[in-house]
């Protein structure tokens, strides 16, 4: 998988520039320190943030999945909803067997993605979470805060960070 650019988790939201981009001090850039602030107001630093999403060995991807958990078929449903033809829609039953805790229908699911491409089988997780949170961050109810701020932040006080892709 690519890079993945996000906008610093602030305030207020950010807004586009008259060229429809964010300005440079309005996104987490590469090489930097970001940290990723979690629902229950913990935080995971990363001192040099590379862009894949890794936060100290942690997958923000996979993390939002977790933090979403009990609401992914209804996210999914939304997504589809929204957009039939929305790529990502193939992980729906690993998703829905993932938040139903239901092993075999997950194994099944993994199984049968693995058939598309051999890389489900090991990235199915973070991959739901790429699907949940890149285009539609800020209407899950747990999205993905990213920031620049060195300094303690609450959950709930801070806008969702946009993908910029």
């Amino acid at each position: 998988m690519g890079y993945f650019t996000w906008t610093d988790a602030r305030y207020e939201k950010p807004k586009l520039n008259r060229y429809g981009d964010f300005a440079s001090s309005d996104v987490i850039n590469y090489g930097r320190y970001a940290k990723v602030v979690c629902p229950d107001d913990t935080e995971i630093v990363e001192p040099h943030y590379d862009g894949y999403g890794i936060f100290d060995g942690k997958d923000v991807y996979e993390l939002v999945v977790d933090w979403n958990k009990a609401h992914l078929k209804e996210i999914y449903e939304t997504l589809e909803k929204e957009n039939p033809n929305f790529w990502g829609l193939e992980t729906k039953w690993a998703a829905i067997a993932f938040q139903n805790d239901d092993e075999k229908a997950l194994q099944e699911a993994i199984d049968n993605l693995a058939e598309m491409t051999s890389f489900y089988r090991e990235d199915w997780k973070r991959t739901i979470g790429i699907t949940i949170s890149c285009e539609r961050n800020d209407k899950i109810p747990y999205p993905i805060k990213i920031t620049k701020k060195k300094w303690h932040c609450k959950y709930n006080e801070l806008y969702p960070s946009i993908s910029t892709q």
